[in-house]
C-alpha cells in the first residue's frame, strides 16, 4: 500500500526501513511458544500415554538470491536452503523453535547444538522425544525402526503409529507455507531472516492455538502413577518430608510433583 496502493507513495529505501522497523519491534514482543507448554496433562497420545512430551523436525527455507554459498547447497533440494527446526507437542502446538541452520547442518547436529537441552535447560529424566531416524542414538530420543524391507510385522506397525504422530510437525510445515516468504527465494540477510521466520512461527503458533485440531487425551500426569513414591523414603538425592506421606516425589528425577514441573 505504502508503494503503489495508496496515495503517498514512498522511496525504496524509505519503504525498507520502515519494514526493518517493525520487524525489530514483533521479534521483540510476539511470544506465543513455551518450551513448558509440553507438560500439559492433555498432552498425551493413547499409543504413548507417558513419558512422549514431543516431536520434533526440520524444513528448508529457499534461500538468498545473489548471496549463495557452498554451505547452503543442499542436494536433497537441489536449493540453496536454510533449515528451520520445530518441536510440536501431541495438540499440534509448537513447543519449540531454533536459530536456522546451513543447509548442509545435519538435522542431529542442529539438534545437537540448539536443542532444548542446551537452551532450555536438561529434560526430565523420564522425558522423550519422537524424532525421525536422523536422530537415532540421541538422548531423550526415541526414533522409528531403521530398514524398511528387513522389519518384522511388529516393527512396521510401530513406525506406522510413530509416523503417524510424527505428522503433526508436517502439518506445522503446511501452516508455514501459507506464507509467501518461505515459499519464494529469500534475497536479504540472514539475520532479517531469521527474524522474519521467528515472526511466522510465533504467528503461526496463535493460530494453532486457536483451532483444536487433534482430541486432547488425558488429563494425567507424564509419569505413571507407579514412579511417584512418599517423599518420606530415605534418598540422598531427594528432598525428605517425615511428615507427609502423599506419593509426590518422583523416584526417576526425584522433583516434587506439585512444586516443579515434572508433573
Amino acid at each position: 500500500w505504502l508503494r503503489g496502493g495508496g496515495k503517498q507513495k514512498v522511496s525504496e529505501s524509505a519503504y525498507r526501513e520502515s519494514v526493518a522497523r517493525v520487524r525489530e519491534y514483533l521479534n521483540q514482543v510476539v511470544q506465543e511458544i513455551w518450551w513448558t507448554d509440553r507438560l500439559n496433562r492433555w498432552n498425551h497420545g493413547p499409543h504413548f500415554p507417558y513419558w512422549m512430551t514431543h516431536f520434533t523436525d526440520s524444513m528448508p527455507i529457499s534461500s538468498i538470491g545473489g548471496i549463495w554459498s557452498a554451505e547452503l547447497f543442499n542436494p536433497k533440494y537441489a536449493s540453496h536452503v536454510y533449515k528451520v527446526t520445530v518441536a510440536v507437542d501431541f495438540l499440534g502446538n509448537i513447543v519449540w523453535i531454533c536459530p536456522l541452520a546451513p543447509g548442509t547442518s545435519a538435522d542431529v547436529l542442529i539438534w545437537d547444538g540448539y536443542g532444548p537441552s542446551r537452551t532450555k535447560g536438561e529434560f526430565f529424566d523420564y522425558e522423550v522425544g519422537g524424532h525421525d531416524g536422523a536422530y537415532k542414538g540421541r538422548l531423550n530420543v526415541i526414533a522409528p525402526f531403521i530398514g524398511r524391507k528387513n522389519l518384522s510385522d511388529r516393527q512396521q506397525c510401530y513406525n506406522d503409529v510413530h509416523g503417524f504422530y510424527r505428522a503433526r510437525i508436517e502439518q506445522v510445515f503446511c501452516h508455514l507455507w501459507h506464507w509467501g516468504l518461505v515459499r519464494n527465494t529469500w534475497r536479504g540477510g540472514a539475520n532479517e531472516l531469521h527474524q522474519f521466520v521467528r515472526i511466522l512461527l510465533h504467528f503461526t503458533q496463535f493460530r494453532i492455538r486457536r483451532q483444536l485440531r487433534y482430541a486432547p487425551y488425558g488429563p494425567w500426569d507424564h509419569v505413571p502413577p507407579q514412579v511417584w513414591t512418599t517423599d518420606d523414603q530415605d534418598d540422598d538425592n531427594c528432598v525428605i518430608d517425615v511428615d507427609n506421606d502423599v506419593p509426590d516425589v518422583c523416584v526417576l528425577c526425584c522433583h516434587k510433583r506439585k512444586t516443579t514441573a515434572c508433573g
